[in-house]
């Protein structure tokens, strides 16, 4: 995550998710609305495999780690990682995190 305000992805990733979700827009609305059906603590990732996109709810310490799954990012869906600055509005901290503050370099180099 980043920061300040991100740019947009790049090259192979942003070919990836326009083949796959149509444009960057569209995707940023599946995240998000993928993201918000977590119930409880846990983490919502974008992973790739066999160059396909995915996103990927783990409830409390799972992960895709070691699985088939390529973690390209994650947002942190517990509590301790919303509550002070958003309460109880968790969509709106994970619209802001998928709008606002994904590393597209970094997720850009975990697809080669």
């Amino acid at each position: 995550m980043r920061n300040k305000k991100n740019k947009h992805p790049q090259g192979e990733l942003l070919n990836m998710i326009n083949d796959q979700f149509g444009n960057f827009e569209k995707f940023q609305r599946e995240y998000v609305a993928y993201a918000n059906t977590l119930f409880g603590s846990g983490w919502s990732w974008l992973v790739i495999k066999d160059k396909r996109l995915q996103f990927l709810n783990t409830s409390n310490a799972e992960n895709p780690i070691g699985t088939v799954f390529a973690p390209l990012c994650v947002i942190d869906l517990w509590e301790h990682a919303y509550y002070i600055d958003y309460r109880n509005k968790r969509a709106e901290y994970v619209e802001r995190l998928v709008v606002n503050h994904i590393n597209w370099d970094f997720c850009e180099l975990q697809v080669k």
